[in-house]
Parts: structure tokens; C-alpha cells; sequence
């Protein structure tokens, strides 16, 4: 197996940018009980810089190896970013995992699938928009015919040309959302509306709502909400509560009756790291 990376320059993204991994597949074919994955790229931004790693199988045997590294890495993430990820790359990986028996998985409720949002334009087409110079020249199944004579006879220059096709693919997806302002929109709402499960604990005491948190490579953080206390009620602690519309004071009663409503503290949670 072999784990390449690169990185790109890509300064002054907003904060949500880091909780995003973009990603992509490369298989032998679409069967996914019979065909295999070759290839697997992600990307994600550190230090203002995108970081595009790739996972290539020089061998068959080597497929279990590249899924659980990649996917051990892409979870580290809060979501996924794709080009019809929701109904080729999330599955496949999912079902050749569990054929190979292997503990990695990848969580739809994580996925942005970019591709649902274009209206179901190939990913190639839709850089004459992004702007995106591509620099392969092979199509997919060009691809799975190409990988397949280099595990007969492996050359440096053919696995370049495999790698770059991959990697030509992310980069082209970390450009169209960068170029899109509906793409930036729609992704940005996803994680403030319908965030992934990170709450790992909820403490309501009086005055104050703590919560603990997973973070995207594990590791615990914890945010405190202080509440203004009444019988039936705890509502944020706002001073521009009053001047609030119905709706949005609702948003803010975090506790009804002693339920806590997990909902409005995610969407609080999200809220304060789209405005970062």
C-alpha cells in the first residue's frame, strides 16, 4: 500500500472549512461485491493548507489496508464532502468493507454530497463553471482498465496517471465549492441545520447548560451555556432576548420542562462555528 500527500495553498477559509473532508474513490469497477476499490483521495485544510492525501492498492490484497487507513482518517473529520458520494462512494466503501470484515465505516448522516446539489451533472462538466484546469485526460472506466494492466505489470508512469486522475477529482471538488456561493451556502447550512452527532454528554445545573463534545480527531471540549432559569422553563442567557422575534426566543428555550432539546443545542453549537 502506498500513502501519498501533497499540499496546496488555500488561505483565508472560514473556520467550518476544517471540520470538512473531501474525498473520493477509484474501483475496478461498479459491482461492489465483486469489484474492488484501487484508490482512495480525501483532502482537508490545515494551517492554510490543503492537505491531499492519497491511499493507492498496488496490489488486490492490499484493498482492506487502503479502506481502513482512509477511512480511519476521513472519520477524524466532522463531515464528508463528495460528488455522488450518497449513492456510489459511501456505499461501495461500506459494502466492500463488510466484505473484507473490516471495523471501519462511513456515516451517511455525515455526508455532503455536492452532486445532489449541481442537479446531477458529472463532476467533469461542471468545471468549465469552477474553472478548474484538469490535467488527466482518461475517464473512469479508462481508469479501472488502466489500473488493472498495472497490477499486471506495475510502471511508475502508469500509476502516476492513475493518481493523477484521483487527485485531478478532488481538486476539482475543493474548487467548486470554493468558486460556488450556492455550494458554500448549502454546505454551510448543513452544518449549522443538520449537524452530525458531537454531543457526547448534556449537564443542565442551575443557571448554566454544559456540553461536552467529540471534536473531529477526538479529543473533548466542552462549551457552557448559561440559562436564565424559571418553573417550567431555562432559556440562553441573551441580553437581546426581548428584542427577539417568537421564533427566535424559541430557538433559545434550551430546556422545556426538565427535557433538555438537543436539537436547539446543536443548532446553537453550529451557529457559533459558521460565525468563526
Amino acid at each position: 500500500m502506498l500513502r501519498l500527500s501533497q499540499a496546496y495553498p488555500l488561505p483565508d477559509k472560514p473556520d467550518y472549512w476544517h471540520y470538512l473532508v473531501f474525498f473520493d474513490i477509484e474501483t475496478t469497477g461498479f459491482h461492489r461485491r465483486y469489484h474492488q476499490v484501487g484508490l482512495i483521495s480525501l483532502a482537508y485544510l490545515k494551517d492554510e493548507q490543503l492537505q491531499v492525501i492519497q491511499y493507492f492498492a498496488e496490489d488486490s490484497s492490499e484493498e482492506g489496508l487502503i479502506i481502513t487507513s482512509a477511512l480511519r482518517e476521513i472519520n477524524q473529520q466532522l463531515a464528508y464532502v463528495s460528488y455522488n458520494g450518497d449513492r456510489f462512494d459511501i456505499p461501495f466503501l461500506n459494502q466492500r468493507a463488510d466484505h473484507l470484515q473490516l471495523g471501519s465505516r462511513l456515516e451517511a448522516k455525515r455526508s455532503i454530497d455536492l452532486y445532489r446539489l449541481r442537479g446531477k451533472d458529472r463532476l467533469k462538466q461542471t468545471e468549465s463553471d469552477s474553472g478548474f484546469d484538469r490535467q488527466d485526460d482518461i475517464s473512469g472506466a479508462e481508469w479501472a482498465e488502466l489500473y488493472q494492466n498495472y497490477l499486471k505489470q506495475p510502471d511508475l508512469a502508469t500509476r502516476e496517471r492513475l493518481l493523477l486522475h484521483c487527485r485531478d477529482d478532488i481538486l476539482s471538488l475543493v474548487q467548486l465549492l470554493d468558486n460556488s456561493a450556492d455550494y458554500r451556502s448549502a454546505v454551510q447550512e448543513k452544518l449549522v441545520f443538520d449537524p452530525p452527532g458531537v454531543i457526547e454528554q448534556l449537564i443542565a445545573s442551575p443557571g448554566n447548560l454544559r456540553v461536552h463534545l467529540i471534536d473531529r480527531a477526538n479529543q473533548s471540549e466542552t462549551i457552557d451555556f448559561p440559562l436564565v432559569d424559571t418553573p417550567h422553563f431555562s432559556i440562553l442567557d441573551d441580553p437581546l432576548f426581548d428584542q427577539l422575534e417568537p421564533a427566535e426566543k424559541q430557538q433559545l428555550v434550551l430546556i422545556e420542562h426538565g427535557h433538555i432539546m438537543k436539537d436547539r443545542v446543536h443548532y446553537l453549537i453550529q451557529r457559533r462555528r459558521a460565525a468563526d
